[in-house]
């Protein structure tokens, strides 16, 4: 039989034979996922337009929340600033136009994901650096939810505060830690934040990583990557996860078409000369029923090789799934009744089609 020794998530199992003990050693933590967090380490980008708003999705998995929206932040993933044998991506979080204000990344944990640490422990982990001593007061905050679950899509933020001497206050969120200056430098540094207690009511997870101070300057930037969260009263080793594994755990949230030019997406029927129904657009099972999100006139439906520009493009309610998913598609003339026809894109590699089950 096998029987295990200790107690955390970093046993070692042994393998007892009649011949003897220890013909097979393994460390658990090879197979059981630690980080509570779709995409800790920045390495998945589906969308290939960067939000210019308040508390909208970014990188897969995160959110960028900003005192002033629009001019207050410029995001993008970065691909070449990284920490040594650290993670392939980062989030770069630069001062926009609107500089002296404050912004952040938030990171949520949907509660299937997090079940297991209510009434327990959980340590926190990222790793960051500041393009110039300008941002001088970075914090972070472990957050929780009490509420219902995965009923998260409102703005963490209640309230930035003026000045920095004032805390930040919460929507439904609480803290579970005193966020404080963590001091950061224009060097890598990994910060930890260990055994902190989880609410036993707890529903939800996130994380909120911002820039409190307020004399930057356009331009001035934070990257963060490595952002674990994980059962336990002190952090381990960051898990490097296979990045299909972690593609697929984005997919869950996010599905993207199009990027490229003239991209076949979906097929279809015409019902009339002026709409088809078209689908399933669903690449694998998603966490919630999804929502499509695309600029109706930078796509087509095409028939017999003449693409016909959208007037409208929406999903059809009834037939909206966590597996499936059929749109209906509206122009305003040119089509043939009962004919196949595709869906594309009309020309732009930034063009997409998005379906969101993003909490």
């Amino acid at each position: 039989g096998y029987s295990a020794l200790g107690a955390n998530t970093d046993e070692t199992w042994s393998r007892k034979t009649s011949a003897g003990t220890a013909v097979m050693m393994m460390d658990a933590s090879i197979t059981a996922r630690r980080n509570r967090l779709i995409n800790g380490r920045m390495r998945v980008c589906q969308r290939t337009a960067m939000p210019v708003a308040d508390n909208v999705y970014a990188l897969d998995g995160m959110r960028v929340v900003a005192e002033t929206a629009t001019t207050g932040y410029v995001v993008s993933q970065e691909l070449s600033d990284l920490p040594t044998s650290g993670s392939r991506g980062a989030v770069k979080l630069a001062v926009g136009a609107s500089n002296n204000t404050k912004a952040g990344i938030f990171l949520p944990v949907i509660g299937s994901d997090m079940w297991d640490l209510r009434g327990s422990v959980a340590s926190l982990q990222f790793a960051l650096k500041v393009s110039n001593a300008r941002i001088g007061d970075v914090r972070v905050a472990l957050l929780q939810w009490t509420s219902t679950e995965d009923a998260i899509s409102g703005d963490p933020i209640a309230n930035w505060q003026a000045g920095t001497s004032t805390a930040i206050t919460y929507t439904t969120w609480t803290s579970i830690n005193t966020p404080a200056n963590i001091s950061p430098t224009t060097s890598w540094v990994t910060y930890t934040l260990e055994n902190q207690s989880v609410s036993a009511s707890a529903t939800n997870l996130a994380v909120l990583i911002w820039n409190h101070d307020i004399t930057t300057t356009a331009g001035d930037y934070m990257l963060i990557t490595d952002i674990q969260i994980e059962k336990g009263a002190v952090c381990t080793a960051i898990e490097a996860r296979p990045l299909a594994a972690v593609e697929n755990d984005c997919l869950s949230w996010l599905q993207s078409f199009g990027g490229i030019n003239f991209a076949i997406e979906c097929f279809g029927a015409t019902s009339s000369t002026t709409v088809a129904d078209c689908g399933p657009l669903i690449r694998t099972r998603m966490r919630s029923s999804p929502t499509i999100s695309l600029t109706a006139t930078d796509w087509a439906v095409v028939e017999a090789g003449s693409p016909v520009t959208l007037t409208t493009f929406a999903q059809l309610s009834t037939y909206v799934t966590k597996t499936g998913l059929w749109s209906q598609a509206t122009v305003a003339a040119g089509l043939t009744s009962d004919r196949p026809v595709f869906l594309c894109n009309k020309s732009a590699a930034t063009t997409q089609l998005l379906l969101s089950a993003e909490p």
